[in-house]
């Protein structure tokens, strides 16, 4: 009546251990149950969730789909954010404690671990299997072109042309807007030059 009509809940993810680690202070049995309650009173319903904590293993991949996948006719979007470090958010001030590498402060969405467990590509490819079971559901603030094109710009800087032509490729069928399309062949012409 008051005319609440959407609600965006930063849920961040569906495994608890993942919550814990967060220090999210949120239990997964009372977020399905206010996010059930929420979308039968009729609000719009929009759940965001955050991928690649630096804890974050297949084990809490599968947690967070088994939760979408049980409460996905309660949300009418699913937001998934690749998680970016942010300057002073309390990951980047104890990247050490985390394992977490960053080669240059300007790419704070090319973060990895020291351990090669979790890095964009990794992300990328998590984001595309809840991509892949959440169909319709899935919405991002940031286009698959995008994704592909970082992948491209990050491999194509390290000088690793086999892995840059591989998601310029990718990024390029993602889109059908001339001139990224041409920006990509753009790209794909400069590592064939080398």
């Amino acid at each position: 009546k008051a005319g609440f009509s959407h609600v965006s809940y930063g849920l961040e993810s569906g495994s608890q251990n993942i919550l814990n680690q967060m220090q999210k202070n949120l239990s997964l049995e009372i977020a399905e149950e206010v996010i059930r309650n929420t979308h039968s009173s009729g609000i719009y319903t929009t759940v965001n969730i955050i991928v690649g904590y630096p804890a974050e293993t297949e084990k809490e991949v599968l947690e967070t789909a088994d939760f979408l996948r049980r409460n996905a006719a309660f949300m009418n979007d699913i937001y998934f954010h690749p998680l970016v470090l942010m300057p002073d958010s309390p990951l980047y001030h104890h990247k050490d404690k985390f394992g977490i590498e960053l080669q240059n402060a300007n790419e704070i969405n090319l973060w990895y671990t020291s351990d090669g467990k979790n890095d964009y590509q990794i992300r990328l490819e998590r984001i595309e299997f809840y991509k892949s079971i959440l169909k319709d559901k899935y919405t991002s603030n940031i286009s698959m072109f995008d994704y592909y094109l970082t992948l491209g710009e990050q491999f194509y800087k390290r000088e690793e042309f086999e892995g840059a032509l591989k998601f310029y490729l990718k990024a390029k069928n993602e889109s059908r807007d001339i001139h990224k399309i041409n920006l990509i062949e753009n790209k794909i012409s400069s590592i064939k030059k080398k």
